[in-house]
């Protein structure tokens, strides 16, 4: 089978552990080793995309400051389904994915897809998301939209034949599939490791019709959600993994580690790296799909809600920690949440202070750290 593990885990020195890695042309081997070893000074840093953002409601301008003011490589691009598939056999509508996968090009930015929610003419329950894997002909409806997600956005894929000026290198490699499975507020009615494992089955499927070398990664999961029909990220994974043939859809998990302190941080990646090599996948990535904190609010009424001091001092707390465990936990990116502060609290209470920037586009001390970092640290 083709190599679907992100960014060459393991290294091209040693022979890889599982057998679904192809093997490189011996000259080749040689050089890369050779190479790695005459520019161990490089070695500390790490391509732009690692640094990316989760952007709520963006437009063309966010885009913009995104690559060109705090220098961010990749962005995350939630692809609803709803939203480009409205009423049952209906063609799929591109038209506003387009736009935000050619904003987000024009700028040189990585998208980064994540493929979520479920149409009312198969959910029949507005206002709850719920998955589509109730049967077989639910995950087949799921199947055809990551294959025409995935035909339309891809590599070789349509968007980008119809967008020449756009760098077709940028169509993503690496997909999440779904948001916070592990928690009943996004897999309703329970959580289901199980389920979930027949949704990454049919999105194997539809990817495999499309393009093989597409990646799946298992979707963000905050490590503690609090009802009690949810599963901690933890025993999700552990319960995930023991699913039979599982292991082998998997090329990275997302986590989302939100927590009040940069222990709780630290303590959600490693349990799950832990479960990841335990489980026998050593060489599945990491993707820290959402890390953020408010920067005002309330502090008493949300763990989240800090000052601007408190927001840049776990930024920074937050990125030396990740970069600091790159290559030992496997992390490829870390998509902070969010850009920019916005009007309302309907995505949740702390979101809107959340920004790098303001509302009215000035930095927080946040966010100028985060572009220094990005200047140190981006290879």
């Amino acid at each position: 089978m083709v190599n679907r593990h992100i960014d060459n885990q393991t290294s091209p020195c040693k022979s890889p552990q599982r057998s679904r890695a192809r093997r490189l042309p011996a000259l080749a081997v040689v050089a890369l080793c050779l190479l790695a070893i005459g520019v161990s000074s490089a070695a500390a840093a790490v391509p732009r995309t690692f640094f990316g953002i989760s952007v709520v409601r963006p437009n063309a301008s966010d885009f913009k400051g995104i690559a060109n003011k705090v220098n961010a490589g990749s962005v995350r691009i939630e692809i609803a389904w709803p939203s480009v598939q409205g009423k049952k056999n209906a063609p799929f509508f591109w038209d506003n994915i387009d736009k935000r996968f050619r904003q987000a090009a024009t700028y040189g930015l990585r998208p980064q897809p994540v493929l979520f929610g479920t149409p009312e003419f198969i959910s029949h329950t507005p206002g709850l998301i719920t998955p589509p894997v109730k049967n077989k002909k639910q995950l087949k409806q799921w199947e055809s939209f990551t294959r025409a997600a995935a035909h339309r956005y891809g590599p070789g894929g349509s968007f980008w034949d119809e967008s020449p000026a756009l760098n077709a290198n940028l169509a993503p490699k690496n997909w999440i599939i779904w948001n916070e499975q592990n928690a009943r507020a996004y897999w309703n009615p329970k959580a289901s490791p199980k389920k979930y494992a027949k949704l990454l089955k049919a999105s194997r499927q539809g990817f495999d019709a499309a393009d093989p070398g597409i990646l799946i990664t298992v979707g963000g999961m905050f490590g503690y959600p609090e009802n009690k029909n949810s599963i901690a990220a933890k025993e999700f994974l552990k319960k995930l993994y023991r699913v039979k043939g599982t292991e082998k859809l998997i090329d990275a998990v997302s986590l989302h580690p939100y927590a009040g302190n940069i222990g709780a941080v630290k303590e959600q990646v490693s349990d799950a790296r832990k479960v990841m090599d335990h489980s026998g996948d050593r060489n599945a990535k990491i993707v820290i799909g959402e890390i953020g904190w408010a920067s005002g609010g309330n502090p008493k009424s949300y763990f989240l809600i800090k000052n601007k001091k408190g927001q840049d001092r776990l930024l920074k707390q937050s990125y030396k920690l990740f970069l600091h465990k790159q290559k030992s936990w496997g992390i490829t990116s870390v998509y902070w949440f969010t850009y920019r502060d916005f009007g309302g609290n309907e995505v949740c209470n702390w979101c809107p202070q959340a920004g790098l920037l303001t509302k009215k586009g000035k930095f927080k001390p946040a966010g100028e750290s985060y572009k220094k970092l990005v200047a140190k640290k981006a290879g």
